[in-house]
C-alpha cells in the first residue's frame, strides 16, 4: 500500500534556518555604500558594518551573530511508503496478533536517522490501533460509552512486535536539505496492509474498521469458519450453575497396590450421564437418549411428548 504526505513545517522550517543562517553574511558582504544594517532601534544608534567591521568585533560580542530568515515556502516534497505485516488470527477470539511489521519509506534525506525510524514506527503503530481496536462507541441515548482509556481501546507495547524500519533517501528537489516529510505518512498505509493480511489469513475481506476481534469472529461465524467456536460459545459448567457438591469417601484399600489407593479421577465423571438423564426422566416423564441434555432437546422433547401425556 501506498501513501503519500507532505509535512510542511519541516520543510519550511527547514528552508527558513536555512535563510536565517545566511542572513548576516549575505548583508555583511554587500558592498558600500550598502552594508549590514542593524535591525529595529539599533538601525539608528548604530553605524553600518562591513564584513570586515563584524570580524574585528566578533570575538568581543559575547555570542553568536544572528540573522532573520522568512520564507513562504511552496509546493510540495511528497513521501512515499509501503508497509508489509504478518498476522495471525485466533478463530476463538477473533484476536489477531502482529506477528512482524515492516515499514519501508522515503524520508528524503534523514537528518536525523533514529528520530526518522521514530516517526516510522510511532505511525505504524497509530495505524494498528486504528485498524483493529480504535473506535468510538455510542449509545442508544446518543452518548460516548468508551469516553476514557480504560474502555478506548489503544494498543499498548505488549500488543505490537518491533517494528522493522527501511530508510529510504531519495532528495526532495524543492528543499534545501533534501529532507521529506515522515510524519504523517506512516499512519495511512497499515489500514489496508493489515486489511490485506486479514484476508488472506480469513479469506474474509472487510471494509470496515477496526477489524475488532468482537466483528472477525462474527465474519468468521457468518461464513461458517468456526469448526470450533471455543470457549464464547462452547458451554461449559461455571459456578454459579452448580450446587455445592457434597462428597463421601468410602476407602476400600486396593490389595494390588502397596499403599492401597484406587485411582479417582476418572470414575467421577461418568456417573452424572446416567444419573442426570434419570432425574430429568423422573422429572418430565421423558427419557433422552442423546447428549447433550440441553434445554433445546428438552424443551423440543416436552412439545413432542406434549399431545401424548395430555391423553394419558
Amino acid at each position: 500500500m501506498l501513501s503519500r504526505s507532505m509535512f510542511r513545517r519541516c520543510a519550511a522550517l527547514g528552508a527558513a534556518m536555512l535563510v536565517a543562517g545566511w542572513a548576516p553574511i549575505a548583508q555583511a558582504q554587500q558592498a558600500p555604500p550598502e552594508p549590514a544594517m542593524p535591525l529595529g532601534a539599533l538601525a539608528e544608534k548604530v553605524k553600518p558594518m562591513t564584513i570586515a567591521d563584524f570580524a574585528k568585533v566578533s570575538g568581543k560580542t559575547g555570542g553568536p551573530i544572528g540573522g532573520v530568515g522568512r520564507i513562504n515556502a511552496q509546493g510540495a516534497g511528497p513521501s512515499f511508503g509501503t508497509h508489509l505485516v504478518d498476522l495471525e488470527v485466533d478463530p476463538e477470539t477473533g484476536r489477531a496478533t502482529i506477528l512482524r511489521y515492516t515499514v519501508a519509506q522515503d524520508a528524503g534525506r534523514a537528518l536525523h536517522p533514529a528520530y526518522v525510524e521514530g516517526q516510522y514506527q510511532g505511525g505504524a503503530v497509530q495505524g494498528i490501533g486504528w485498524a483493529l481496536n480504535e473506535e468510538y462507541i455510542y449509545g442508544e441515548d446518543g452518548k460516548l460509552q468508551n469516553a476514557g482509556f480504560l474502555d478506548y481501546r489503544m494498543p499498548v507495547a505488549s500488543d505490537v512486535p518491533m517494528i522493522d524500519t527501511v530508510l529510504v533517501e531519495v532528495g526532495n528537489p524543492k528543499h534545501p536539505y533534501g529532507v521529506r516529510g515522515v510524519g504523517e505518512t506512516p499512519i495511512v498505509p497499515p489500514l489496508a496492509a493489515i486489511a490485506n493480511a486479514m484476508e488472506n489469513a480469513t479469506g474474509i475481506r472487510f471494509t470496515e474498521l477496526p477489524m475488532s476481534p468482537p466483528k472477525v469472529l462474527k465474519a468468521l461465524k457468518d461464513k461458517g469458519l468456526l469448526a470450533n467456536p471455543g470457549f464464547l460459545d462452547y458451554r461449559m459448567p461455571v459456578a454459579s450453575d452448580l450446587p455445592m457438591i457434597e462428597t463421601i469417601l468410602v476407602e476400600v484399600p486396593n490389595p494390588q497396590h502397596p499403599y492401597g489407593v484406587r485411582g479417582v479421577g476418572e470414575v467421577p465423571i461418568i456417573p452424572p450421564l446416567a444419573a442426570v438423564g434419570n432425574a430429568i426422566a423422573r422429572a418430565t416423564g421423558i427419557r433422552l437418549a442423546d447428549l447433550p441434555l440441553s434445554p433445546p432437546r428438552l424443551s423440543e422433547a416436552m412439545d413432542e411428548a406434549a399431545p401424548r401425556m395430555a391423553a394419558d
